[in-house]
């Protein structure tokens, strides 16, 4: 049995544009969260290269403020006091993780349920062994990154509904 010719032309071409509006959103979708992660990052990047070349005493006061500037969590910490100053509860951090002399730049650890992407940054100044560790949640990337890729998705969905 042979299909009329309307469903001849039709099928193949409903196939061509749904399968071209899909990855079309697909592919827009990716590209913006790229985008908008590698903003981020690069945001995030200059907020600490601002404080590591900045000689900023870093009292808990202070680090609250670069908190509601950055959205990060900052822990201060040197050999000879230990933690001394941070955003986040002092007696819950776990030693392990700051007093290592890991060479990686960021990393991912896990603190009270939560994961964070960790950042080292050795300030200039007196005394030379502070470092300051700035912690954004892993949770909160993700939901950066869904907010910017449901946009493109959701055209072509409703795209392929009309």
């Amino acid at each position: 049995m042979r299909w009329p010719i309307r469903f001849q032309w039709f099928l193949p071409t409903a196939l061509l544009l749904v399968a071209t509006v899909g990855m079309t959103a697909v592919t827009s979708s990716w590209l913006a969260v790229a985008r908008a992660t590698n903003d981020r990052e690069e945001q995030l990047d200059r907020i600490v290269r601002t404080f590591a070349g900045a000689r900023v005493p870093y009292t808990p006061q202070v680090l609250e403020r670069m908190r509601g500037l950055s959205g990060a969590d900052f822990v201060a910490a040197s050999r000879d006091r230990g933690l001394f100053a941070s955003t986040l509860p002092l007696e819950r951090i776990p030693q392990a993780w700051w007093s290592d002399d890991s060479t990686a730049r960021t990393r991912t650890i896990e603190f009270t349920g939560q994961r964070y992407r960790l950042t080292s940054v050795r300030p200039p100044g007196d005394p030379p062994d502070v470092r300051l560790f700035v912690l954004i949640p892993a949770a909160t990337w993700s939901q950066f990154q869904w907010e910017v890729a449901w946009t493109p998705l959701a055209i072509g969905a409703g795209t392929l509904l009309v």
